[in-house]
């Protein structure tokens, strides 16, 4: 086993480590739901780099009205920064009290309207485009990864495999 690297993740083309400096920011991220894929990216804050340092991450996400939601695994404790409960569709969210990484793809029953509202104030930390209505099709639970996506000249993104 590596242990160099972000969390002993390789470049899939060159079997090289992959350092901090290689990961671009905005993070490029992959989140795959199922068999659904959404792509997307990290945004650089404090909260968001903490997740970051834990990918790939594979998650059990729950639904709460057009929300998924799943704990991260070990506290990330208190972070600084904005948090804010009003949201976008897409946006992901890092929720402190349930340690709980959330994406929303529309109202949830905190909303007072069509908005997407966390439970409570949560840091936005990123955002992912696809096609949230399968989402919404997947039904009250989920298996969820989440991958660092390294950005290639020509254009093509690669996702970074873990050797943990």
């Amino acid at each position: 086993m590596r242990a160099d690297g972000i969390n002993g993740t390789v470049d899939p083309e060159t079997g090289c480590a992959i350092s901090k400096e290689q990961v671009k920011v905005p993070t490029p991220i992959k989140l795959t739901l199922g068999s659904l894929e959404l792509s997307g990216e990290l945004f650089d804050t404090e909260a968001s780099q903490a997740l970051a340092a834990r990918l790939p991450l594979q998650i059990s996400l729950n639904r709460w009205g057009d929300e998924f939601y799943g704990n991260v695994g070990s506290p990330m404790g208190n972070l600084p920064g904005d948090r804010q409960e009003v949201l976008e569709v897409g946006d992901l969210a890092f929720w402190e009290p349930g340690n709980a990484l959330c994406l929303y793809m529309g109202p949830t029953p905190a909303s007072r309207g069509d908005e997407p509202r966390a439970a409570g104030a949560a840091h936005r930390i990123g955002r992912v485009q696809g096609d949230f209505e399968a989402a919404e099709t997947l039904g009250y639970s989920v298996q969820a990864s989440l991958k660092v996506v390294i950005q290639r000249a020509a254009g093509r993104g690669r996702e970074i495999q873990s050797d943990l």
